[in-house]
């Protein structure tokens, strides 16, 4: 959310928001602009390296500034690692952008366009 901010007056009209530990495995990854009314969601189920149930949002997306804006951005009510994404899945089926695109691309074996790093879950410090 924060950096949406800092760049809404600026001539980005879209943004990538990427998990720090899924990677892409090769450069033929399309972080294009979203054609359509609803976010590109690059590691949908079959593509993302461990997450495999059919409604995942999250891991690698792609926003248009208008469609961040329209569900008012990432919740912050969150503490700790995860269920912001599905958190986010939620906000998208409310304003009418669900199902996301996805890429245009072939099933491949999972791990063939990212690879998700290995680490601890976070725990919570406060």
């Amino acid at each position: 959310n924060a950096a949406v901010l800092l760049l809404e007056a600026t001539e980005y009209d879209y943004f990538c928001f990427h998990d720090v530990d899924t990677v892409p495995a090769m450069q033929s990854v399309p972080y294009s602009y979203p054609a359509g009314s609803a976010p590109v969601h690059l590691t949908p189920a079959g593509i993302h390296p461990i997450v495999n149930y059919a409604d995942f949002f999250g891991g690698n997306t792609i926003f248009t500034k208008e469609q961040f804006n329209k569900v008012n951005g990432f919740g912050v009510k969150f503490w700790g690692w995860g269920k912001e994404d599905d958190n986010m899945r939620i906000r998208l089926i409310n304003n009418g952008m669900w199902p996301p695109e996805t890429p245009k691309i072939r099933t491949k074996p999972i791990g063939y366009y990212f690879v998700h790093m290995r680490h601890d879950k976070a725990t919570e410090i406060r």
